[in-house]
């Protein structure tokens, strides 16, 4: 069986269903259901008019219904950490209704890395041998090179195996 058209609901089917069912075709039973496509918007109680593009009917929408800004997974700026700090301080002083409104008309990021360092946990980084936290600090430790006058050295030497031996 062939189709013109992609398959939005079973409607579309008219009886082949039910004799695909009352025959036994559990084969053709399956194909043709798994040819109904699964995209909620192109169910026909769902579809909307193709007069605007997406973005605007979605844009209108939220206007439509006074939607707030989507909440980010991840602050990005210093101001979004400190905003969400800000809220917690709001719930201490005036309450969590009020904290609450705040969040909604405007909602805080739901993570900021507060103990981070270089991009690890600062636990974990504190834990790393010197060696491996500076590969990830890309600091490098220059060696202090310490001029030795060895004729200071060596008579510095005697004069302690001397003092010794007159102990």
């Amino acid at each position: 069986m062939q189709t013109q058209h992609i398959l939005v609901s079973e409607l579309q089917l008219g009886q082949t269903l039910n004799h695909c069912v009352r025959d036994g075709k559990k084969d053709e039973f399956d194909l043709l259901l798994a040819m109904l496509s699964e995209d909620v918007s192109q169910q026909d109680q769902f579809t909307m008019e193709d007069s605007e593009p997406q973005s605007s009917t979605e844009h209108s929408l939220k206007n439509h219904f006074k939607v707030a800004s989507s909440q980010k997974m991840q602050a990005s700026s210093l101001d979004e950490e400190v905003y969400s700090l800000e809220l917690g301080q709001v719930a201490v002083k005036e309450g969590l209704i009020a904290a609450r409104l705040q969040h909604c008309l405007r909602p805080d990021a739901l993570h900021f890395q507060s103990n981070m360092r270089h991009g690890i946990d600062s636990d974990v980084f504190d834990n790393l041998s010197p060696t491996v936290a500076q590969r990830f600090t890309a600091q490098t430790n220059k060696e202090m090179k310490v001029e030795i006058n060895m004729d200071d050295l060596i008579l510095s030497q005697q004069q302690y195996q001397a003092d010794l031996l007159s102990i």
